[in-house]
C-alpha cells in the first residue's frame, strides 16, 4: 500500500539544522523532502553544491537517519561509523597544493621615509665595530675593529632611516643606512654576480625622502632583518646579497657577501639606539 504523504516541516528542519550543525554549509534556503513510497524510504532534494567529500559523507549519514525514523530498525542495519569507514574506504579526498608565485611587477611601489637619521651603534656578532679609514688621497674605507678604552671614539654612529611600507612580507623592514651626521651613505651597485657596497655622497638628503624600487636609488635600500639580538641587512637591489665582515680578522673593509652563511664573513650586527 503507497502513501503518498510528506514529511512534517519540523523532522526536515531538525534534518536540515543536523547537517548544518555538522560543519556542512552546502544547502541554501530551497530544501525540498519528500517521501513518495512508505517502503521505499525517502528522497532528499538538496539545492546546491557539494564542496567536498566530507559534506557528501554527512549529508548520507544524515539521510540514514531519516530514513530509520520512519521503519523498524533491523538488526543488520549499519550503525554511523561502519558506514562512514565503507564510504571512505573506497572514496579519496582529492588534495590540491596551491603554490603561488607573486607578481614582481607588484612590489614595485615607492616607499616613503617615516622615521629618519636616528642614531644607533653597530658591531658585528664578533664585538668588532665599524669604523671609518679616512686616508689622504685615498678614498674613505669603513672598516671594522675591536675597540677599548679610548679607542671607543672612533666607532661609526648608524644614522638609521625606516621607510614604509614593506614591499614583501618576510624580508625585513626597508632601511637606508648613513654614517653620522654626515653625507655619507650606503649602497650597493655593481655587476649582479658580484655587487660592491659603496660610500657615497649625498648632498641632498631629501633625495631619499622617498625610494622607488624600480628606480636607481634602490642601490641606497637594505632590508634590516632580526633575529633575536642580531640584525642582518640584505641589498633591495642584489637579493641574497648582505652587508658583512670578516670573520676573526681586523681592520678589514665592510663588504657584501653572497648568502647570509658565507665562510669567513660574519653577516649578523648587534644594532642599538644610542
Amino acid at each position: 500500500m503507497s502513501c503518498n504523504t510528506r514529511v512534517s516541516s519540523e523532522m526536515a528542519n531538525e534534518i536540515v539544522s543536523e547537517i548544518f550543525e555538522s560543519g556542512c554549509p552546502m544547502l541554501d534556503e530551497s530544501v525540498e523532502i519528500e517521501q513518495p513510497l512508505c517502503d521505499s524510504g525517502l528522497e532528499l532534494r538538496v539545492s546546491g553544491y557539494v564542496r567536498s567529500m566530507s559534506q557528501a559523507v554527512t549529508l548520507v549519514l544524515a539521510v540514514e537517519r531519516l530514513k530509520r525514523r520512519s521503519r523498524k530498525p533491523i538488526g543488520s542495519e549499519f550503525s554511523d561509523l561502519d558506514l562512514l569507514n565503507i564510504l571512505m574506504e573506497h572514496v579519496n579526498e582529492e588534495h590540491v597544493d596551491l603554490k603561488v608565485f607573486p607578481d614582481k611587477e607588484s612590489f614595485a611601489r615607492e616607499l616613503s621615509r617615516r622615521r629618519a637619521d636616528e642614531p644607533h651603534s653597530i658591531c658585528d656578532a664578533e664585538k668588532k665595530s665599524w669604523v671609518l679609514n679616512e686616508l689622504d688621497g685615498l678614498p674613505t674605507e669603513l672598516t671594522a675593529m675591536m675597540l677599548q678604552g679610548p679607542n671607543i671614539s672612533q666607532q661609526v654612529t648608524l644614522s638609521l632611516s625606516t621607510y614604509i611600507p614593506q614591499t614583501q612580507p618576510g624580508v625585513g623592514q626597508p632601511v637606508v643606512l648613513g654614517i653620522g651626521s654626515s653625507d655619507l651613505f650606503l649602497s650597493c651597485s655593481g655587476p649582479d654576480d658580484s655587487p660592491a657596497l659603496e660610500l657615497e655622497m649625498v648632498q641632498d638628503r631629501g633625495d631619499l625622502k622617498t625610494i622607488h624600487t624600480g628606480s636607481a636609488t634602490v642601490r641606497f635600500l637594505f632590508y634590516k632583518r632580526d633575529s633575536g639580538s642580531t640584525s642582518s641587512f640584505e641589498s633591495a637591489r642584489f637579493p641574497g646579497w648582505f652587508i658583512s665582515t670578516a670573520r676573526n680578522v681586523e681592520r678589514v673593509r665592510v663588504t657584501m657577501c653572497n648568502g647570509r652563511t658565507t665562510a669567513g664573513r660574519v653577516t649578523d650586527f648587534q644594532v642599538s639606539r644610542i
